[in-house]
């Protein structure tokens, strides 16, 4: 079952901490080899509205569930509450970039979605 949450999650910048030992090369996720989550993040990119932030997933295996975030930045936070926020819940990562490209779309139709 997929469900999808509008909630606040306080939204952090993550760094990796500085290394000592600068011989090692970067770290950087590896690319796509999924065709199904690729065609599911291209859908993401064409349906998100002007001017919104869209989050990688995140996995919770505490919950068995993975979860993405979008949200309008130009909308005012108050207490760090978004006016214009998204979060997106799945079993699985492809799941959940698909559910997140669905309420993109709704969200850019000015529906909000179900």
């Amino acid at each position: 079952m997929v469900r999808a949450v509008r909630h606040c999650l306080p939204l952090r910048l993550i760094l990796p901490r500085a290394s000592s030992n600068l011989a090692q090369p970067a770290r950087y996720p590896a690319p796509m080899t999924d065709p199904e989550l690729e065609a599911a993040w291209a859908a993401v990119h064409e349906a998100t509205p002007e001017g919104w932030d869209v989050g990688q997933p995140m996995e919770h295996p505490e919950r068995n569930e993975w979860s993405m975030f979008a949200f309008d930045p130009s909308a005012t936070p108050v207490v760090g509450k978004r006016s214009r926020e998204w979060t997106a819940v799945g079993p699985t990562e492809l799941r959940c970039v698909q559910t997140m490209a669905y309420c993109l779309r709704e969200l850019r139709e000015g529906r909000w979605p179900k």
